[in-house]
């Protein structure tokens, strides 16, 4: 049972790869995220998993995740010094080395079909000229890494 209030999941796939955008994380909490795998992706392609999580290391969200998904953050072969993903929209500089700002992630669980590699990890913390100010274009800044799969 997915809560779609809670819950917005939108899949991509393709013959070699799955792709999940979470958008928030609350109905995921008490789910085994593996099940959700399964029961999506029973060709058993390699996944991703992308999303506005709102979910710190070490909350029950991120705990499920991890018990079956990679961090790629964790993993990373090379990973900016940028920790911060949410910065709540402030006009102001925000501290993202504090690694309570890190809410937003990038999973990936490599299966038979294809490997991953995190090559790099990295947050986006430009701000952009908007009105004659400089401003984030979110309230969580962009995470993205260089995955290669084989």
């Amino acid at each position: 049972y997915l809560n779609p209030y809670a819950l917005s999941l939108a899949f991509a796939s393709s013959d070699d790869l799955l792709d999940v955008n979470v958008k928030d994380h609350n109905s995921l909490v008490s789910k085994d995220s593996k099940d959700y795998e399964e029961k999506y992706n029973p060709e058993g392609l390699p996944t991703i998993v992308v999303g506005d999580m709102n979910a710190k290391p070490g909350d029950g969200f991120y705990q499920n995740m991890t018990a079956h998904f990679e961090d790629t953050f964790v993993i990373a072969e090379k990973r900016c010094e940028t920790l911060g993903t949410y910065n709540g929209a402030a006009g102001t500089d925000v501290n993202f080395t504090n690694p309570a700002r890190r809410i937003d992630h990038i999973y990936i669980h490599s299966t038979d079909k294809g490997k991953f590699t995190v090559k790099e990890y990295n947050v986006n913390t430009e701000k952009y000229n908007c009105g004659g100010s400089k401003h984030y274009p979110s309230d969580h800044n962009p995470v993205y890494v260089d995955l290669q799969i084989k």
